[in-house]
């Protein structure tokens, strides 16, 4: 008897203790195009009055939308081809082509992210939406124009919970060299050939003096709301404990602007110890390296002439980026 009773206790905490897990996982919901899953760094989708909402940038971009912030009217402006459609904070209708239609729960900001009900619009522009209520999963069904793990990168700020407008200082930017491709870096230690002036994470003041004299530099542009860039941020961190002493490291961040707070945490809690700064302060080299693609991650090596040894390497993660180091090196 003793023993029954004991083996019914045991399997009754068990079940207990599978019970938080079980409440945890049900709060989560994903989201998933054309089978990808789509990848939010910092805010979660949400359900609100029986509606999800989720990202604005996270999904539109995902699917080949531009995505712009018009602080003064708090609206999301999403375009692709010839098609615009408008999202204002509060409203329960939403705009394509000068044409309004019904929105079942109104678009609002959720942690400093636009959050919107997905489902009417998408299903506006024609993409099929389904929900998988065993996975909790929102299955986006449509064209993709951004090739997974790479994440687009915001055209414009998102929206903080700030009504009036935000006007965005002049960069310092000195003249520039114009990248050329090279096989492989010069013998030597240079100075960073791009001259700048901005401010750091930890709101110091740096410039080209600042990363000292290096054999050549990594340049990582990334983004606080990119899964894959969040991702490979420790290993860029051990990559510059170990070889920090031969090659300069600079993070350009494209959001830094409007999501600050974010990127100290996650550089923080991967160990990040090199400069991160606006990528508008280095704005001619992030348009050597990416080009007309607006996508994060992008890496490349710069060496003290300015040019680009090997190729950009468009949704590189630490692996990658090691590797083209090490060869960089031999």
């Amino acid at each position: 008897m003793k023993r029954k009773l004991f083996i019914t206790t045991a399997a009754l905490l068990f079940a207990l203790m599978l019970i938080p897990a079980a409440n945890a996982y049900a709060g989560e919901i994903a989201v998933s195009v054309n089978g990808q899953p789509v990848v939010f760094a910092d805010q979660n989708p949400e359900i609100v009055d029986g509606r999800t909402l989720v990202p604005v940038a996270g999904v539109f971009q995902a699917l080949g939308f531009e995505v712009e912030w018009n602080h003064s009217e708090r609206q999301a402006v999403i375009t692709r081809g010839t098609d615009t459609v408008l999202i204002t904070v509060g409203r329960d209708t939403f705009t394509r082509n000068g044409v309004d239609s019904p929105l079942d729960v109104p678009a609002q900001i959720i942690n400093e992210r636009t959050m919107l009900p997905i489902a009417a619009v998408l299903q506006n522009l024609g993409y099929d939406v389904d929900w998988d209520s065993a996975s909790r999963t929102v299955a986006i069904a449509g064209r993709v124009d951004v090739i997974p793990p790479v994440a687009v990168a915001p055209s414009a700020e998102e929206p903080e919970a700030v009504d009036e407008e935000v006007a965005e200082e002049e960069p310092e930017v000195a003249e520039e060299p114009t990248p050329e491709l090279v096989a492989e870096a010069p013998e030597g230690t240079y100075a960073f050939p791009f001259e700048f002036t901005a401010t750091d994470l930890n709101g110091n003041e740096v410039n080209a003096a600042s990363l000292g004299e290096r054999e050549f530099f990594l340049v990582y542009i990334w983004g606080t709301f990119c899964g894959p860039c969040v991702r490979s941020l420790p290993g860029l961190a051990e990559l510059h404990e170990e070889l920090g002493d031969r090659v300069g490291f600079i993070g350009l961040l494209t959001d830094f602007d409007r999501a600050t707070d974010t990127a100290i945490r996650q550089t923080n809690d991967a160990g990040v110890e090199f400069i991160n700064v606006a990528a508008n302060q280095l704005s001619s080299l992030d348009a050597a390296i990416r080009g007309t693609a607006r996508v994060v991650p992008f890496a490349a090596l710069i060496d003290g002439d300015g040019n680009i040894i090997g190729e950009p390497m468009r949704g590189a993660g630490a692996p990658r980026v090691r590797s083209a180091v090490e060869e960089a090196l031999r």
